[in-house]
């Protein structure tokens, strides 16, 4: 063989094999860049995950705040409303401690006003007793009084009738 023929065929098998070798690439290729441009879209979405990330927690964060407040003023809310029930419930019972304290007042004061006229009237039958017994006595001075004048009235009347008729022996 010659060396032209020996160089056809490797002439022809490397343009078999560059003509292999360029369907190849063009299946792989396309195939290669699309992982490629997979690839890249991956990585930036893996960027965009983080920032994404961080958006998120910053909502999260902020939804966190935004219920601890909201729970805080419902306890707020909460914790007026007890105040304002166990006000109420104080002043309840201040009033009804008040009404049985009025109440008690008026019994006592009821008892002690009985016991006042009780008092009075023994007081006035004990001053009535003391009045007759004081009227008896008086009328019993009275009368020995009386009597005593009318036995004196009497002892002058014998002297003056005495008297009268020594004077009118004496003027006859």
């Amino acid at each position: 063989m010659t060396t032209e023929s020996v160089e056809t065929p490797k002439i022809a098998e490397k343009v078999k094999f560059w003509e292999e070798q360029d369907r190849i690439n063009r299946e792989l290729i396309p195939r290669v860049v699309k992982q490629h441009e997979l690839l890249s879209a991956h990585v930036e979405s893996h960027e965009e995950a983080s920032s994404h990330i961080a958006a998120l927690e910053a909502r999260a964060a902020e939804a966190i705040e935004m219920a601890r407040r909201e729970a805080v003023e419902e306890a707020d809310r909460h914790l007026v409303a007890l105040e304002a029930r166990a006000t109420r419930s104080v002043s309840a019972a201040r009033r009804q401690a008040v009404k049985e304290s009025d109440e008690h007042m008026a019994a006592l004061e009821s008892r002690a006003a009985a016991a006042i006229q009780a008092a009075r009237r023994q007081a006035v039958d004990e001053a009535d007793g003391h009045m007759a017994a004081l009227e008896l006595r008086a009328g019993d001075a009275i009368e020995a009084a009386r009597v005593a004048a009318v036995d004196e009235a009497d002892g002058h009347m014998g002297k003056s009738a005495i008297l009268r008729t020594n004077f009118g022996s004496f003027l006859k």
